[in-house]
């Protein structure tokens, strides 16, 4: 309780938000650095467990699909 309130204070974020930002900013680094990266185990790494829910953490935050993410990194 009181991390997640602290997080809400700092980050104007709930836990999950916060969580669920950290974990896709990673993947777009790791993108970033390496358009040819396996999506699915970035994903694993992170610890999502269910690829729908990646995917739509994913959109919501960027706007985009990882693969569309990854295809505009390689132009």
């Amino acid at each position: 309780t009181y991390i997640g309130e602290a997080i809400k204070q700092n980050t104007g974020l709930t836990f999950n938000e916060y969580i669920n930002r950290r974990r896709i900013n990673y993947i777009i680094e790791q993108l970033e650095q390496n358009p040819e990266e396996n999506i699915s185990k970035l994903f694993d790494f992170v610890g999502y467990t269910q690829r729908t829910t990646a995917v739509r953490n994913f959109q919501k935050i960027t706007g985009t699909t990882p693969a569309e993410f990854a295809a505009s990194i390689k132009q």
